[in-house]
């Protein structure tokens, strides 16, 4: 289930990505080119979306975390086991923690990339 919304939550920061620069490029267009209707409704209806989809990565980072935590409960209670197939199976998924660790370091966003697009309006 977590792979699934790491999946999502690297969708969704994708989507935020495009949308930033969308809207950094129209707000370009408007001071090079002048006032265009089009472009500043585009660039409103990016921020509305993009507001949005930050609330969505937000809750899917807490839901990631929520799992993890679980998984690390569980880890921990398994390597208090005195049975060998309970530590064997809190070795896996303390590593398979790890790697989800990395990968979602991994995914983190640049802050510029993520700064607030709706100051040019």
């Amino acid at each position: 289930m977590a792979e699934a919304l790491r999946d999502e939550l690297s969708r969704v920061q994708n989507n935020l990505h495009h949308l930033q620069r969308s809207n950094t490029e129209l707000k370009e267009a408007l001071q090079t080119d002048g006032p265009d209707p089009d472009f500043k409704l585009a660039i409103e209806e990016n921020i509305v979306l993009i507001a949005k989809l930050r609330a969505r990565a937000e809750a899917l980072e807490k839901e990631i975390h929520k799992i993890e935590e679980s998984t690390h409960g569980s880890a921990a209670e398994m390597m208090m086991s005195d049975e060998p197939a309970g530590r064997e199976a809190a070795a896996a998924a303390a590593s398979n923690s790890r790697e989800a660790d990395t990968h979602a370091d991994e995914m983190q966003t640049d802050p510029e990339e993520t700064r607030e697009t709706g100051a040019w309006l």
